[in-house]
């Protein structure tokens, strides 16, 4: 099912999301693009928006309110299509993109992330083979030697 091209009016700002939320989507979009082995630009691309949006000295919602889309679009490393999907979170406060990556590979990759070693490639590996999902669920695993079977650990 194709991305379909929303457009919103200005005014119909909602939600009051952070920088830091947005920026912690992003990057887990990112994760999500290397685990399905899209094109490196793209996950870096996020990464790098992710960053500049955590750091910017004024919340997104606001440089929305202020110049709308082109305002987002102004931002360095977010073009126009990071930049409606910045529009989207503030007016619905979710990511449709997102959701589906998500669902796709339904992982907590930020908790298992925080595990040293274990990299967007591992966290696929672990969750095709042996389903770990979530930190309590790679513990578990490790406790059983379920993770010493699995070709890469």
């Amino acid at each position: 099912m194709p991305f379909k091209k929303r457009v919103w009016k200005q005014s119909q700002v909602i939600m009051a999301i952070s920088n830091g939320e947005i920026a912690k989507i992003f990057r887990e979009i990112g994760e999500f693009l290397v685990m399905e082995n899209a094109l490196v630009f793209k996950s870096r691309a996020y990464s790098k928006a992710a960053d500049t949006i955590e750091s910017a000295a004024r919340q997104m919602n606001d440089l929305y309110q202020q110049g709308g889309l082109q305002a987002l679009e102004k931002i360095e490393g977010v073009g126009a299509s990071l930049a409606e999907k910045i529009e989207e979170l503030l007016k619905t406060g979710h990511l449709r993109y997102y959701d589906r990556l998500k669902k796709k590979m339904p992982v907590k990759i930020t908790e298992l992330r925080a595990v040293e070693g274990l990299g967007a490639k591992n966290i696929q590996t672990l969750y095709k083979k042996l389903g770990v999902r979530t930190l309590k669920e790679l513990e578990r695993a490790a406790r059983a030697g379920k993770i010493r079977s699995v070709t890469g650990f």
